[in-house]
């Protein structure tokens, strides 16, 4: 159990299709390679964060953003409740809340969610559709989602929140 007095929210960005190309010397020496990776290594500064290595580039995404949120590194269709860290969090007094900008049906991720223990999922027909035209949600959605996230931990006011994120952009 996590005590009361130690619980801090918690929040899973997953960049799909992401590599950071300052990891190759030959382009990390380059001024505008440093530059579009800057922000996101203050970030990392600030924060507790690390590097993940998949078995997945692009097509099929959600063995690694299930692999994170289960601990499994194989998993069978999600047909009923299932352990994850979500459902852990959950059960320690956290509000469980999944963001990504493309459609609920994708994967199956509406009742998947639900079977790894969400409070709230939003995607593109029931939160980033609503900010701009679906078209425009689903490709160029990356401000849309930090707003999003940003605002669910100012509502938090303080409450723990467990929070995972799926990105298009980055």
């Amino acid at each position: 159990s996590i005590p009361e007095g130690q619980k801090v929210s918690v929040m899973g960005i997953m960049l799909e299709a992401f590599c950071d190309l300052t990891d190759f010397p030959a382009l990390a020496e380059q001024p505008a390679v440093q530059a579009v990776y800057a922000p996101l290594h203050d970030l990392e500064e600030q924060s507790v964060s690390g590097d993940l290595l998949t078995n997945i580039f692009a097509g099929g995404t959600v063995d690694s953003e299930w692999g994170f949120l289960t601990g499994y590194t194989q998993h069978e269709d999600f047909r009923k409740p299932t352990d994850s860290y979500v459902w852990y969090f959950r059960e320690q007094g956290y509000h469980t809340l999944f963001h990504h900008p493309g459609y609920s049906w994708f994967y199956d991720r509406e009742r998947v969610n639900d079977y790894l223990g969400f409070d709230r999922s939003v995607f593109t027909e029931n939160g980033f559709g609503e900010l701009v035209d679906p078209y425009v949600a689903m490709w160029h959605s990356d401000q849309q989602l930090a707003d999003y996230l940003l605002a669910d931990l100012d509502a938090a006011d303080g409450s723990p929140l467990f929070s995972f994120a799926g990105s298009y952009q980055n």
